[in-house]
């Protein structure tokens, strides 16, 4: 394994879960297993619950910002997390979030990854249309802000390729 310095806290956070996953610890896996184990071997500082689920939250945003190119040449994130519901031994249900790697982890694991992703979609759309009606409804200025929430047209744009690659000059 190669070590390297970090430049930032992300890249610090994202190479504790690759030291926590070269060990040979537990993944899939939950983040304050990783912040924890992080805590306690020195990879981290931090002392007690509060900051160990601030830190938990930060390695959550780092792994969200990994990145890597897919055979085809698309820049994909390459952790993921899902929400799964357990319940403890006094029937008490608490949903929990695990964190895959999109190149191992298995069909069920993205499957419930990509359903969260949606609802959070969702969520965000629902409330946007809440705030833009309300606006709608109650702007002194009397002007209406038009919301179309079909994104197809949307992300079928941010799609396209952004490179610019100029025709060649036809050969005479």
């Amino acid at each position: 394994m190669q070590v390297r310095t970090p430049k930032n806290t992300k890249d610090l956070d994202q190479q504790i879960v690759q030291e926590w996953r070269d060990l040979g610890n537990e993944w899939p896996t939950q983040l304050w297993k990783i912040a924890r184990w992080a805590l306690q071997s020195g990879r981290a500082e931090y002392s007690n619950n509060a900051q160990e689920k601030m830190l938990a939250r930060r390695i959550g945003a780092s792994l969200r910002e990994e990145y890597y190119r897919d055979l085809q040449g698309r820049r994909v994130r390459k952790k993921h997390c899902y929400p799964v519901i357990t319940e403890s031994p006094t029937g008490l249900k608490k949903q929990q979030f695990f964190w895959c790697d999109l190149e191992t982890a298995d069909p069920d694991e993205v499957r419930a990854s990509v359903q969260y992703r949606r609802g959070q979609i969702v969520s965000d759309a629902v409330q946007l249309k809440t705030d833009v009606d309300s606006y709608n409804d109650n702007n002194k200025a009397g002007v209406e802000i038009e919301l179309g929430l079909d994104l197809s047209i949307d992300v079928d744009e941010r799609m396209q390729d952004t490179e610019y690659r100029p025709t060649p000059p036809p050969e005479e």
